[in-house]
């Protein structure tokens, strides 16, 4: 089991995942839509491919806390 602490604009959350887990599982668990957002694994973006990997195919060891977070670029008119 590893710790994730999600974050978002708006959202602050610790949960328990699997090694097994991709991250957009997690996004998809937690209720949080990632489609408009730069996704980024402890500091690193991740791409498409990378987001339906299991953690533990992206370097996070049992044991671990990561952070998750997606990030909404705005754009003021």
């Amino acid at each position: 089991m590893i710790k994730v602490i999600i974050k978002t604009t708006s959202v602050r959350r610790e949960i328990t995942a699997n090694l097994s887990d991709t991250p957009r599982s997690l996004f998809d668990e937690q209720g949080i839509d990632i489609e408009s957002g730069i996704i980024n694994l402890d500091g690193a973006p991740l791409s498409f491919v990378e987001l339906n990997k299991p953690l533990g195919e992206l370097g996070i060891a049992e044991g671990a806390i990561c952070s998750l977070n997606c990030i909404v670029k705005a754009y003021g008119g």
